[in-house]
C-alpha cells in the first residue's frame, strides 16, 4: 500500500477463502457509504500474486482491485 493510498474499509468477523481468494466478514467504516456497518459481505477476488502464503492475522492490510481493508478481528 502506497502512501497515497487509503484503508476504505474494515473487515470484521472475517475469514479468507482460501482457492477462491477472497475474505468474508462483516464491513464497517466504509469511506465510500457503500455498506452499512455490520452488513456480511465478501471482498472481491485477490490476485494470487497478491495473497500470502502464510495465515492471516488482525491488523494486515489486504487489497483487492479497487478497495483496500483492514482486519479486525478473526471469525471463531
Amino acid at each position: 500500500m502506497s502512501e497515497s493510498q487509503q484503508i476504505t474499509a474494515t473487515l470484521e468477523n472475517w475469514y479468507f477463502v482460501k482457492g477462491l481468494n477472497y475474505f468474508v466478514g462483516d464491513i464497517h467504516n466504509d469511506i465510500r457509504k457503500r455498506w452499512p456497518d455490520g452488513r456480511p459481505m465478501h471482498t472481491s477476488y485477490i490476485d494470487d500474486d497478491k495473497v500470502k502464503l502464510s495465515e492471516y492475522e488482525e491488523d494486515d492490510i489486504i487489497e483487492t482491485q479497487n478497495s483496500i481493508y483492514k482486519l479486525g478481528k478473526p471469525s471463531k
